[in-house]
C-alpha cells in the first residue's frame, strides 16, 4: 500500500476566537489512544489564561501536540461541532479529493500511527515534547485510492462495531467498580465519625509542611511519577546521596503522608505513607504537601482518610489557582477536621478498608485482562486494514 506524507492531504485550520470573560465556552479534550474527541465542563473567560480558544469543526482533524504521541489524535464528530480547545490542540482540514475523513478516522486508532506521530516528537514520547504541525505534515501514512479507502471503511465498521462498544462497556464497568470500592470506603469512614469519637482540625493532630531537618547520608528521591495513584504507594524512589539533592524540594520522613496538592495528580489519588527500606528522609516534588501525624493518629489512618473519595471531593471544592494549574492550599488541610478514633480502632478500620480496596484491585486487574484482548483485537483488525491485508 502507497504512503504519502500527510502534508500532502492536511492543511492546517485555525478557527481562533478571543476570549471574553462573561461569554461561556463549551469545551473538549481528546482522549489518548485513538478514544476520540470528548466534551467537558463549560467555563466562561474569566477561568482560563488563553488570550484565545480554537472552535471545533466536524470532519476536521484534532490531534494534542502535548500527547499526539500516545494517540490523543481525532477526527472531529458532528456532535461536537461548534465546541472550543486550547491552542495546544491544532485544527487541519483534509483534502476530501485524497482522504475519506471516515479513514483517517480509524488511521486515529491504529497503535502504529501513534509511534510514527512519537518518533515525530522530539524526545520520542517526553512528555514535555510537542508534536508540531512541520512534524506531523513529514509523517506518511498507508493511503490507497478513494474508493479502496470506502471499502476499508465499511470493513472496519463491521469487524470493529461490536468490538469498539465491548471496550467502552468494559471501561464503563470500570469506573462503576471503582465507585463502588470508593463508596464502600466512604461508608466505613463516614459511620467511624458517627461512632461518637471525637473529630479535630487536622493542625490539632497532624502538622501541615513541616518545617526541614538537617539530614546526612542517603535520602530517597519522589518524583510525582514515583506515586502509584491506583494503590496509593511510593513506586521505585531513587536513593541518592544528600550532597545530589539541590535546592526547591519538599522534604519529608519515614511515616509521613505526602498529598499532591496540584489537579489532577489530587483528584487521582497520589498520595502515600512514606515506607522507604534504608532510609529515613525523602524529597520530592513542591507540588506535594506533607503532614506528620502526631501519636494520636496512625500514617496508615491519616493516609486513609485523605485518599478517600470523599475528602478529596472536599478539598477540589478549596481549589485555587486557574484552569490546568488548581492546587489544594495548605489552608484547607489545617482547617479540614477528621475523625480520630482510638489507636486499636483505627488499626481495625484501616484492616476493614485494606480488604475492600484489595478487592477493588482483584477485580481492576481482570478488567485490565479483558480491556487488552480487546484492543488487541482492534489492533489487528486495523494492521490488516492498513498493511492491505483485510
Amino acid at each position: 500500500m502507497r504512503r504519502v506524507p500527510l502534508g500532502d492531504v492536511l492543511d492546517l485550520a485555525l478557527d481562533e476566537v478571543e476570549v471574553e470573560g462573561s461569554t461561556t465556552y463549551p469545551i473538549a479534550g481528546v482522549y489518548s489512544f485513538g478514544r476520540g474527541v470528548f466534551p467537558r465542563e463549560p467555563i466562561t473567560g474569566t477561568e482560563t489564561s488563553y488570550r484565545r480558544l480554537n472552535r471545533l469543526h466536524s470532519r476536521r482533524f484534532v490531534m494534542s501536540r502535548l500527547k499526539a504521541f500516545e494517540g490523543a489524535v481525532a477526527v472531529v464528530s458532528e456532535d461536537l461541532d461548534g465546541y472550543f480547545v486550547s491552542q495546544e490542540f491544532p485544527t487541519f482540514t483534509f483534502d476530501e479529493q485524497s482522504v475519506v475523513p471516515e479513514y483517517f478516522g480509524f488511521l486515529c486508532r491504529w497503535p502504529e500511527f501513534w509511534r510514527l506521530l512519537s518518533s515525530a516528537s522530539k524526545g520520542v514520547g517526553a512528555r514535555r515534547e510537542r508534536v508540531h504541525p512541520e512534524q506531523l505534515f513529514a509523517v506518511a501514512i498507508p493511503l490507497p485510492d478513494l474508493t479502496e479507502q470506502r471499502r476499508i471503511v465499511v470493513r472496519l465498521e463491521g469487524l470493529l462495531g461490536a468490538t469498539s462498544p465491548a471496550v467502552e462497556l468494559i471501561r464503563r464497568a470500570t469506573n462503576l467498580d471503582n465507585a463502588l470500592t470508593d463508596s464502600i470506603v466512604d461508608a466505613i469512614l463516614t459511620d467511624s465519625s458517627r461512632a461518637g469519637w471525637p473529630s479535630f482540625p487536622l493542625s490539632e493532630v497532624a502538622t501541615v509542611n513541616p518545617s526541614p531537618s538537617p539530614v546526612e547520608g542517603p535520602v530517597a528521591f519522589v518524583p510525582m511519577s514515583a506515586v502509584d495513584e491506583k494503590l496509593g504507594k511510593i513506586a521505585d524512589p531513587e536513593i541518592r546521596p544528600i550532597e545530589d539533592i539541590k535546592t526547591g524540594y519538599k522534604q519529608f520522613r519515614r511515616d509521613d503522608v505526602i498529598f499532591a496538592r496540584i489537579t489532577p495528580c489530587m483528584q487521582n489519588g497520589k498520595s502515600a505513607v512514606v515506607e522507604i527500606d534504608g532510609v529515613e528522609y525523602g524529597y520530592g516534588s513542591t507540588e506535594f504537601h506533607v503532614l506528620r501525624p502526631s501519636n494520636k493518629l496512625l500514617p496508615e489512618w491519616l493516609h486513609r482518610v485523605v485518599r478517600s473519595r470523599g475528602f478529596r471531593e472536599r478539598a477540589m471544592q478549596a481549589f485555587t489557582g486557574t484552569a490546568g494549574q488548581q492546587r489544594v492550599p495548605a489552608g484547607f488541610l489545617r482547617e479540614a477536621r477528621i475523625a480520630v478514633p482510638p489507636i486499636e480502632d483505627q488499626r481495625r478500620l484501616v484492616a476493614h478498608i485494606d480488604r475492600v480496596l484489595g478487592l477493588g484491585d482483584e477485580v481492576r486487574r481482570k478488567r485490565e485482562l479483558e480491556l487488552e484482548r480487546a484492543m488487541a483485537l482492534s489492533s489487528s483488525v486495523l494492521n490488516s486494514a492498513f498493511t492491505g491485508l483485510l
